[in-house]
C-alpha cells in the first residue's frame, strides 16, 4: 500500500514528463475510410489467439524464432480469406510472408501484432493489389521490438513479482495456494490482456497500436511499474533474505553480539549490504546470473564455516 501510493505521487507530479509524442498535422491530412464488413467473428479471433497463446513460447525455431506460431494462428483466418483452389496461390504467399522470423513479449506484443496482422491480410484479400506484402513483413518487425518491451516491463517484470510476493506468506506457511495462485492469476491476466489487445488492433487497425505506443498512459503505466516492482523487490529481500552473525564481545560488565548492534543502527543491515552487492555484480560487473548464484553459495559457505554468518 505504501509503495503504492509512493508511485501514484510520483506518476502524479511527474505526469507532463510521460506524455508521448504527437504529429500535429496527421489528424488534418488523413481521410477516415468508410469500414467494410469484418470477415471475422469474435470467436474466429479467439481461436487465432488461444492457437497463438498456446504455441508461442513451445514452437521456436533457431532460424525463424516465434514465426512457426505466429504463422500456425493465421491459418483459421488466412483460410476464410483465401477460400477455394482459385485462391490457393495468394494463401501459400500468405504463409510463407508470415513464416518469415518474428520474436517478441507473447501478450502485450503477440496480441497487437495478431491483430493487425489479421486486419491487413483480410485487408489484401479484397484488393490484393493495394497492401504490397512487404508493409505487413515491416509492419510486424517494427512493432514487435517496442512492444516486447512494454511487455517485459509489465508482466515479467513487474506483475509476476507483485503477485508472487502477495502469496509468499501462504507458500512459507505450507499451503498449496503459495505456489499455485501467482501461476494462475498471471495467466488469467494475460491471456485477458493479449486477447483483449488483438481485439482491439483487429477492430481498430494500426491507429490502436500507434496511439498505444505513443499515449503517455502507456508511458506512465510501465513507470508506475517499474516503481512499484523496485519497492517490492526492496520488501521482500528486507523480509526473505536472512542474515546475521553470531559474533560476540564480551565485557567485564556484560556480553553483547554484533547483530544486536547492527539492528540498533539499521534493522536488516545484512540482508540489505548481500543484496546491493549481487545487484552491484549483476549491473556493474556482469550480468551473469549462475555466477552470482555461485558466488553466494561460495561466500556463504565460507563465512558460515569460520563462524562469521549464519
Amino acid at each position: 500500500m505504501v509503495g503504492g501510493f509512493l508511485t501514484f505521487l510520483y506518476i502524479t507530479f511527474k505526469s507532463n514528463e510521460f506524455q508521448g509524442e504527437t504529429d500535429e498535422d496527421e489528424d488534418d491530412e488523413d481521410e477516415e475510410e468508410e469500414p467494410a464488413e469484418k470477415l471475422l467473428s469474435k470467436k474466429d479471433i479467439l481461436k487465432s489467439w488461444v492457437i497463438w497463446w498456446f504455441s508461442a513460447e513451445t514452437c521456436h525455431s533457431f532460424e525463424r524464432m516465434q514465426a512457426p506460431s505466429f504463422c500456425t494462428s493465421l491459418v483459421p483466418a488466412l483460410k476464410k480469406f483465401y477460400p477455394g483452389e482459385e485462391n490457393k496461390p495468394r494463401y501459400i504467399e500468405a504463409l510463407k510472408r508470415n513464416m518469415t522470423f518474428f520474436n517478441t513479449e507473447a501478450h502485450w506484443g503477440g496480441g497487437p501484432i495478431l491483430g493487425l496482422t489479421l486486419a491487413l491480410e483480410e485487408k489484401k484479400s479484397r484488393n490484393y493489389e493495394a497492401i504490397p506484402g512487404e508493409v505487413i513483413m515491416n509492419l510486424k518487425t517494427g512493432l514487435m521490438g517496442p512492444l516486447a518491451g512494454i511487455g517485459d516491463t509489465i508482466s515479467w517484470s513487474t506483475l509476476m513479482y507483485l503477485l508472487i510476493g502477495l502469496f509468499l506468506p501462504l507458500a512459507k506457511k505450507g499451503n498449496p495456494l503459495g505456489g499455485i495462485g501467482p501461476i494462475v492469476l498471471l495467466t488469467v491476466i494475460c491471456f485477458g490482456i493479449g486477447y483483449f489487445l488483438t481485439q482491439k488492433c483487429y477492430t481498430f487497425g494500426y491507429s490502436f497500436a500507434e496511439n498505444m505506443l505513443k499515449s503517455g498512459l502507456v508511458n506512465k503505466i510501465i513507470a508506475g511499474a517499474s516503481i512499484l516492482g523496485l519497492f517490492m523487490m526492496g520488501g521482500l529481500a528486507s523480509t526473505y533474505v536472512t542474515v546475521s552473525t553470531p559474533i560476540k564481545f564480551a565485557t567485564s560488565a556484560y556480553t553483547t553480539t554484533l547483530q544486536s548492534i547492527f539492528d540498533s543502527i539499521v534493522p536488516g543491515l545484512l540482508p540489505l549490504i548481500v543484496v546491493l552487492c549481487v545487484w552491484g555484480y549483476l549491473s556493474k560487473v556482469k550480468r551473469n546470473y549462475f555466477a552470482a548464484t555461485l558466488g553466494v553459495t561460495i561466500v556463504s559457505l565460507v563465512l558460515g564455516c569460520l563462524g562469521v554468518i549464519i
